[in-house]
């Protein structure tokens, strides 16, 4: 008779072992099945298969896109050229903050951007206004006595509300940019004007938007920067921009307001590149001592020295594409890079701009391919030039390969620019302020800037080193590839060959990249 030999110690502790697992996994998932149960039960779902089908089906509320609604009843007024509606403050309310960039340092409003709701504008004191809860002013004073509470919505801060020159000095020009709307204790309960929820107010100082490049750059990126912060898909909003007159009699050096001239080439810029914000003067934008309202019921007549908004920002200081350098003049802009990791922001705000003006262009078309050269694009004599051998040997080396169309773009209107640039593949200009456009350029175009390797400038005196301007935007834009070539030996025959070479290297790179 086979008999089957008994189980040796070892074999039992095996299966006595296995035993015991199998008891502890069928409890743990005896928990899990009460846990998961009061955790998914729904109504509609009754299967013992539900797991995956409600995770599946399972839309977190917080990943809706809010989308503000715009009001249809009649307005009762407008404020530069946007609907108001009188409000007669019987249901009390208050604003609110929300402030990033902190960096506990004496600076710190420099970096700081706030994000307001309820954020009021005083007509005759030409200042905004924010209404502080009772509740959180005792917050604020509870928190100051203990110390080391940093509480991101005080109102007990500031930003600064424009981008920083630091030719203003620290001393005494830069501080000037410190600021935050006038805090009022109390409810708002007081009969005022309120602009559509679908608005964002964005005062701010402009640095110096009589030059094309510090507009876009150092005005309109950042506002686009500061919107996009605080609020998701900053396109399903309007935009109210104010630009801020700094108060007193004192003005900043090459800012709009330094002289009256100067003030008017600022707002005769502004009007010609508004359009990117999707705004016009005097519609959607002014300055705080010059805005514009209307009201259609004369019965209405208090309140009519407020109009608030519930959302609003500031705080630009940082989010220029500088920060607190200069643009490339002096050795020490080139010691720190400002806008690394930014590309993508820079590509966002480059289809907001073109989709204002109802223009949409992302990739490169050809052949034959669009080079588009900018002539005299800059006062300057080390960086106003007609490229003329350029133009000659391109046309030599590629024939009808590359449609060369040579412009002045102070000519040409800002749609006639962005559509222009946006179908060019190749872009030749001087750097400075005429190159901005090179923005509206499609992903993967190449742009050719010229630099005078000895035009460096620190206190009003020629260094002899290179000056790359706005080198630390161009190298950090992602999308387009910058090639910076020097003014100074930009004839000679060697020049000439290199200039082509790049242009060949550039075409089989987008051959290759067409053929994926």
């Amino acid at each position: 008779i086979n008999r089957t030999p008994p189980p040796s110690s070892g074999t039992r502790l095996i299966v006595a072992g296995s035993i015991l697992i199998l008891v502890q996994i069928s409890i743990i998932f005896a928990g899990w099945g009460r846990f998961h149960s009061a955790l998914w039960q729904t109504d509609q779902i009754s299967d013992t298969s539900g797991l995956v089908h409600r995770l599946d089906n399972f839309v977190p509320t917080n990943t809706r896109k809010k989308v503000p609604r715009r009001r249809q009843d009649p307005a009762d007024g407008t404020f530069n050229g946007y609907p108001i509606w009188y409000n007669d403050g019987s249901t009390p309310q208050h604003s609110s903050v929300n402030c990033l960039g902190e960096n506990y340092m004496d600076n710190a409003w420099i970096h700081r951007s706030c994000q307001f709701r309820n954020l009021c504008f005083n007509i005759s004191a030409q200042e905004w206004v924010l209404y502080q809860s009772k509740e959180e002013q005792e917050l604020e004073r509870l928190t100051a006595s203990q110390g080391y509470h940093d509480v991101s919505t005080s109102m007990n801060t500031s930003v600064s509300i424009g981008g920083v020159n630091t030719k203003w000095t620290w001393s005494r020009g830069v501080p000037r940019m410190e600021w935050f709307p006038q805090v009022v204790v109390g409810d708002l309960e007081e009969p005022h004007y309120e602009l559509d929820a679908s608005v964002i107010w964005l005062p701010f100082h402009s640095l110096a938007g009589f030059n094309p490049g510090h507009l876009i750059w150092d005005d309109f990126l950042p506002i686009y920067t500061l919107a996009s912060i605080f609020f998701e898909d900053v396109d399903s909003y309007q935009l109210l921009v104010t630009r801020y007159i700094l108060p007193g009699p004192e003005r900043l050096w090459a800012s709009c307001d330094v002289r009256d001239e100067q003030a008017d080439l600022c707002k005769l810029m502004f009007s010609k590149f508004l359009p990117l914000l999707g705004l016009q003067y005097d519609h959607g934008f002014s300055t705080n001592q010059e805005v514009i309202t209307s009201f259609n019921d004369n019965n209405k007549q208090k309140g009519r020295d407020l109009v608030c908004s519930r959302n609003g920002a500031a705080g630009i200081g940082m989010l220029t594409d500088h920060g607190y350098k200069l643009h490339g003049w002096e050795k020490a802009d080139y010691e720190r890079m400002h806008n690394q990791g930014r590309g993508r922001n820079f590509w966002e705000f480059r289809k907001f701009m073109m989709a204002n003006v109802g223009f949409t262009q992302d990739e490169v078309v050809g052949p034959p391919y669009k080079l588009t050269i900018s002539e005299s694009s800059s006062k300057s004599y080390k960086r106003k030039f007609s490229f003329e051998k350029q133009t000659a040997a391109i046309k030599a080396a590629f024939g009808d390969m590359v449609e060369i169309e040579k412009v002045r773009l102070k000519d040409l209107t800002t749609e006639q620019q962005v559509r222009l640039l946006a179908q060019s593949t190749f872009f030749v200009t001087a750097c400075g302020g005429g190159a901005v456009s090179s923005i509206f350029l499609p992903r993967d175009a190449t742009v050719l800037l010229y630099f005078p390797k000895e035009g460096g400038i620190e206190n009003n005196r020629e260094t002899g080193l290179p000056a790359r301007l706005d080198w630390d935007l161009f190298n950090n834009l992602g999308y387009l590839k910058p090639h910076w070539l020097p003014t100074e030996s930009m004839d000679d025959e060697k020049d000439i060959e290199i200039l082509v070479r790049l242009m060949k290297h550039e075409l089989d790179l987008l051959s290759h990249r067409l053929d994926v």
